[in-house]
């Protein structure tokens, strides 16, 4: 059982979009961590979760662009399902490796609000 989950977005580099993520299991396990994605793939990572968590059996969505890898899909039982966002970063670029955050339906919902409001706010052109 999930005693703690919150996630925190930086997108003070120009470039790259970092979100870190906690989520306290019960047993004291703590199953977030950390994970980066290009900026220009911001308006993606936003409909992909949005449409993940508003249609139910939603396909994977996955999208290569630039250094990014980024696969977005629901796992997990139906009473507690997740939504996972990973990106297999190239090793070469900054920040390249594998990265897998899974999130609760209720902090993925937070998580895709707050990324649309960077999204909106971002000069246009």
């Amino acid at each position: 059982m999930i005693l703690k989950e919150s996630f925190s977005i930086d997108a003070g580099d120009p470039v790259l979009i970092h979100i870190g993520h906690v989520q306290l299991l019960d047993t004291g396990v703590d199953l977030g961590g950390r994970l980066w994605f290009e900026r220009r793939n911001l308006g993606w990572a936003v409909a992909a979760l949005n449409a993940n968590l508003r249609i139910y059996g939603f396909p994977e969505s996955v999208l290569a662009r630039g250094d990014d890898a980024l696969k977005v899909f629901e796992s997990g039982p139906e009473q507690a399902p997740v939504i996972n966002l990973f990106n297999r970063r190239e090793t070469s670029a900054r920040h390249g490796g594998i990265y897998a955050l899974m999130f609760s339906r209720e902090v993925a919902r937070q998580l895709v609000a707050e990324l649309t409001a960077l999204r909106d706010a971002a000069p246009k052109g």
